[in-house]
C-alpha cells in the first residue's frame, strides 16, 4: 500500500508548481500584513487627529469596513489585499484631509469676530472696515453650513479666496497680515490685555454710562419687587378668612404675576370691594415678647377682627356646603383684641418695641446730677 501511494506521488508531483505557490502564499501573508497595519495606522490616526464630525466619522467607518473585510476573507489573494490596502490609504487620507480644511474654516468663522475687536482695540481698523468685515462673514456663513458635505479641495480652494478677499478688503487699513488659521487662547490673551489697559485709562463718557446703567437697572429691581410686594401683600389680605399657608401661597402668586394683581385689585378700589390691610404678609398672631422679637413680627403680624372673622365664617360655610354639611360659627374661639387697621397694627407694634414708662426709674447722676433721686409714677398710682 505505501508503495502504491509513494508511485501515486511520485506521478503527481511538480516541484516547479509547488514552488509557486509556496511564494504565491508568502505573497499573500505579506501583502495581508501590510493591509492589517494600514487599517491599524487609519484607526490610531483617527484617534489622535481630535474631533471628527459625524458625517466624516461614518465614512471612515464605512472605508474600514470594507479593508477589515478583504482582510477577514479566505478567498482574498495578494491582489485583492493590495487593492485594500491603496483604497482605505487614499479614501481615509482624502477624509482627513477634508476635515483638517473644514476645521480650519469653521475655526476662523467662530474666532473671526474676535480677531475683528483685537484689530479695533489696537486701532488698526476703522468702524466702516468693522461694517464690512461682518457683512462678508455674513455672506460666507451659508457655504460654511454645507462645507462638511464638500470636498477637500474645495474647501481648500475657498479658503484661498477667503484670504484674497480680505487682503484686498484690509489693503488699505493698517492690518500687516491676514490669516486664515486663528489661534483662540491667543485672541483672548491680546482681548485680556486690551481690556486692562482700557480699565487703567479713564474714561468720562464710560463711566457716565456704567453709572447710568447700574442705576436704572436698580431702580428697575427695586419698582418691580416693590410692586411684586404690593400685589403679594394685597393678595394675601385678601385671603385673611383662609389658613395662613393658603395666605403665603396667595402672597407668592401675588408677587409673582403683580401686573394683573394689581390691576385687579385696582378695579375692586374702583368698585369699593378692596381688601382691608392688616399687615404685609398676616400669618400670625402671636405677640413678640422682646422688642426685637416684635420687630421681626411685624410683617406677619395680626389680630383677627370682625371683618377677618366673617371673612372666614364665610369660607368655612362655603366648603361646608360643598360637601353637604353645615357649619356652626359658635365653634371658633373668641375673638382677641381688636384692632381695626394697619395703622393701629403699626402703632401697636411701636408702643410693644418702646419701655413702659409706669416702671421707668433714673439712677442718680445718670441724667440730673444736681437731684438725689427721680422717681416716675403712672397716673393710677397718683
Amino acid at each position: 500500500m505505501n508503495a502504491v501511494s509513494s508511485a501515486l506521488y511520485s506521478a503527481t508531483y511538480n516541484p516547479a508548481a509547488e514552488k509557486a505557490k509556496a511564494e504565491q502564499q508568502v505573497a499573500n501573508d505579506g501583502t495581508k500584513s501590510t493591509l492589517k497595519d494600514q487599517i491599524d495606522k487609519v484607526k490610531a490616526y483617527r484617534i489622535t487627529v481630535g474631533t471628527l464630525t459625524t458625517k466624516a466619522n461614518t465614512k471612515l467607518d464605512t472605508i474600514i469596513s470594507k479593508a477589515q473585510t478583504v482582510y477577514d476573507s479566505s478567498s482574498s489573494d495578494a491582489a485583492a489585499y493590495r487593492s485594500a490596502q491603496d483604497t482605505i490609504y487614499s479614501a481615509a487620507n482624502d477624509v482627513f484631509k477634508q476635515q483638517q480644511y473644514y476645521r480650519i474654516l469653521k475655526s476662523f468663522n467662530d474666532l473671526f469676530p474676535k480677531q475683528i475687536k483685537v484689530w479695533k482695540g489696537d486701532k488698526l481698523i476703522e468702524d466702516t472696515d468693522i461694517v464690512k468685515l461682518t457683512e462678508y462673514l455674513k455672506g460666507l456663513a451659508p457655504f460654511i453650513v454645507g462645507a462638511d458635505d464638500k470636498s477637500a479641495d474645495e474647501i481648500q480652494a475657498k479658503i484661498f479666496v477667503v484670504k484674497q478677499d480680505l487682503t484686498t478688503m484690509l489693503n488699505k487699513t493698517k492690518v500687516a497680515e491676514v490669516s486664515i488659521e486663528l489661534d483662540e487662547p491667543t485672541l483672548d490673551d491680546k482681548l485680556k490685555a486690551q481690556g486692562a489697559v482700557a480699565d487703567q485709562s479713564f474714561d468720562s463718557g464710560k463711566l457716565f454710562s456704567d453709572i447710568w446703567n447700574n442705576t436704572s437697572m436698580f431702580v428697575g429691581y427695586f419698582f418691580y419687587i416693590t410692586l411684586g410686594l404690593l400685589g403679594g401683600m394685597l393678595a394675601a389680605n385678601d385671603a385673611i378668612g383662609r389658613e395662613p399657608k393658603y395666605r403665603v401661597l396667595f402672597f407668592i402668586y401675588g408677587f409673582i404675576f403683580c401686573p394683573f394683581v394689581l390691576v385687579y385689585y385696582l378695579i375692586r378700589v374702583g368698585l369699593g370691594t378692596a381688601p382691608k390691610l392688616y399687615t404685609m404678609l398676616p400669618i400670625t398672631q402671636i405677640k413678640g415678647e422682646t422688642s426685637l422679637g416684635s420687630f421681626f413680627l411685624f410683617p406677619f403680624y395680626f389680630q383677627e377682627d370682625l371683618p377677618a372673622r366673617k371673612k372666614m365664617v364665610d369660607f368655612l360655610t362655603e366648603c361646608a356646603t360643598l360637601v353637604g354639611k353645615t357649619f356652626d360659627p359658635n365653634t371658633l374661639p373668641p375673638l382677641p383684641g381688636q384692632t381695626t387697621s394697619l395703622t393701629e397694627n403699626i402703632g401697636a407694634a411701636i408702643g410693644a418695641s418702646l419701655p413702659n414708662l409706669s416702671t421707668l426709674r433714673l439712677r442718680r447722676g445718670d441724667f440730673f446730677p444736681s437731684i438725689k433721686s427721680v422717681e416716675l409714677k403712672s397716673r393710677s398710682d397718683v
